[in-house]
C-alpha cells in the first residue's frame, strides 16, 4: 500500500529548527499516527530532548522540499535554514 510521506520537525535546546523525511509511517487509529524513527538522526533526539514535534503530511506541491529534507542531513547544516523554508512556510505548505 503506498504511504504518505510525512515531515518531522522540531527544535534543538538552542532554539534551532530541524526536519527530516520519515520514510515508514502511517495512520495507526483514528487520531493515532505510528513513526519509525532512528535516533541516527537529529529530529528524533531532540525529539526526545523538547517532547514536541510537528507532523506534516506532504503534498504534490512540495515535492523538491520534501526530497530535500529527506535527503540531506541536520547533523551537517542547518537544512530550515537553507531551505528557506520557515515555520509558517512549511505549516503553509504541508
Amino acid at each position: 500500500a503506498p504511504l504518505p510521506v510525512q515531515i518531522v520537525a522540531t527544535y534543538d535546546n538552542a532554539g534551532r529548527p530541524n526536519a527530516m523525511n520519515v520514510a515508514w509511517g502511517g495512520q495507526r487509529g483514528y487520531h493515532h499516527v505510528a513513526l519509525n524513527l532512528s535516533l541516527a538522526h537529529k529530529p528524533p533526539k531532540t525529539l526526545k530532548q523538547a517532547k514536541a514535534f510537528t507532523l506534516s503530511i506532504t503534498t504534490v506541491d512540495t515535492p523538491v522540499l520534501s526530497d530535500y529534507f529527506g535527503l540531506v542531513s541536520g547533523h551537517k547544516e542547518n537544512k530550515i535554514e537553507k531551505a528557506g523554508a520557515t515555520q509558517s512556510c512549511i505549516a503553509a505548505t504541508y
